[in-house]
C-alpha cells in the first residue's frame, strides 16, 4: 500500500482532479440549495436560494414595494413563529467559500504533484467537509421548523422540511432541491472516486507485472 499511496496519478486522473478544482470554483457563483414555496395568496410563487456565501431571494417584477421573497417568507414566519431568514445567523456563509477555495486549491495541487497520496487526502478532506456541511444542514432545517413560538398567531405542528422533495404545510406547498452549484461539487466527488478507482487499478496492474517478473527470476 505504501509503493501505492507514493505512486501519482495517471494522466486522466490529474485531467480529473483539475476538472475537480475547477468546478469546486465554479459552485461558489451558483445556489447549492434552492426552495420554492406555492400559495392561493402568491400565485408568482416565493423561491429563496442558498449560495455558498450568501441567501437571494427570488423577487415579483410587478411589485411596487421592490421586496425580495425572504422579505414575503419572513411575515409568513413570523405569523406561525418561526425564526427570522437572516444571513447574519448563519456562520457558516462566512466560512464555506474559503473552505471550498481552499478545497479547490488542494486539488489542483494534487493534480499538478500527482502523488496518489496528496489525492485521497483531497478527497477524504472534501468528503469530510460534505459531512459536516449535510449535518449542518439538516441541524438548520430542523432548527427552523421545529423551533416553533408557542405564542404564534398561527399555530402548526413542528415539522422538518425536506432537503429534496415536496412538502405541504397548510395550504402551501413547498419544492426544494438542490442548485447548480450543489451538482458541481457532486460532481467533483465523482472525478475525484473515478481518478482514484484509476489509479488503484493502474498500481495493480503493476503490481501484477512486478510480482510476474519476481515470479519468473526466482525460478
Amino acid at each position: 500500500m505504501g509503493k501505492f499511496l507514493n505512486g501519482n496519478l495517471s494522466k486522466t486522473g490529474r485531467i480529473f482532479y483539475l476538472l475537480a478544482a475547477v468546478l469546486l470554483g465554479l459552485s461558489l457563483l451558483f445556489p447549492w440549495w434552492t426552495l420554492r414555496l406555492e400559495a392561493p395568496q402568491y400565485p408568482e410563487g416565493l423561491s429563496m436560494s442558498v449560495y455558498a456565501y450568501k441567501l437571494a431571494g427570488g423577487k415579483i417584477p410587478s411589485d411596487p414595494d421592490d421586496v425580495d421573497d425572504i422579505y414575503r417568507l419572513n411575515i409568513l414566519n413570523h405569523y406561525i413563529g418561526m425564526m427570522e431568514i437572516d444571513e447574519g445567523t448563519f456562520t457558516e456563509l462566512t466560512v464555506m467559500p474559503w473552505v471550498v477555495g481552499a478545497l479547490a486549491l488542494l486539488a489542483a495541487a494534487a493534480a499538478l504533484v500527482r502523488r496518489n497520496w496528496l489525492a485521497i487526502v483531497a478527497f477524504l478532506t472534501l468528503g469530510a467537509g460534505g459531512v459536516v456541511g449535510m449535518n449542518r444542514m439538516f441541524h438548520w432545517l430542523n432548527t427552523f421548523g421545529s423551533d416553533l413560538d408557542p405564542k404564534a398567531a398561527i399555530k402548526i405542528d413542528p415539522f422538518v422540511p425536506p432537503v429534496m422533495g415536496q412538502n405541504t404545510l397548510a395550504n402551501f406547498k413547498t419544492w426544494s432541491s438542490f442548485g447548480l452549484g450543489g451538482y458541481l461539487v457532486g460532481v467533483a466527488v465523482v472525478l475525484m472516486v473515478v481518478a482514484l478507482v484509476l489509479a488503484f487499478r493502474r498500481y495493480r496492474q503493476w503490481d501484477k507485472k512486478s510480482s510476474s517478473v519476481v515470479s519468473q527470476s526466482s525460478s
